[in-house]
């Protein structure tokens, strides 16, 4: 569960998820509301190995992906990390908010442009793989 706080105060009219959704609307669109969501991220991680010497040029194309695809809807975040145990190895680790904003976004011109771009840089096909968040609350 993900709480939301804005400018809450006290409000015996919102008392639990259960209330009126029309009140409880009218009190977020005020900003005086608490409203508690249940929260689902898709999450993607992908294992790129450069070819020996396309290592500069691959995590360029990678930087370049990540960059423009944190614009993308759904996004919630993308980070690129490189190895520094395996050399030419790149991470993509991408969170989205529901599964649906991921597989748009792996059809779409960004993706198909970043793998176009990629293939003769990589020494084998990558390696991608799809999680579920675990929050250490979760493991308590």
């Amino acid at each position: 569960m993900l709480l939301i706080c804005s400018g809450f105060r006290h409000n015996p009219d919102i008392s639990s998820p259960e209330s009126d959704r029309s009140a409880l609307q009218d009190h977020v669109n005020h900003g005086f509301a608490l409203l508690v969501t249940e929260i689902s991220l898709a999450v993607v991680a992908g294992v790129f190995d450069a070819r020996p010497g396309a290592e500069a040029a691959l995590g360029a194309v990678l930087a370049h992906y990540v960059v423009v695809s944190r614009t993308s809807p759904g996004c919630r975040n993308i980070d690129l990390v490189a190895s520094l145990t395996t050399p030419g190895r790149f991470l993509v680790y991408e969170k989205w908010e529901s599964a649906d904003h991921q597989r748009a976004h792996l059809t779409s011109a960004v993706t198909e442009e970043m793998a176009a771009a990629a293939l003769p840089l990589l020494a084998g096909p990558p390696d991608l793989g799809l999680y579920e968040a675990v929050s250490a609350h979760d493991l308590i």
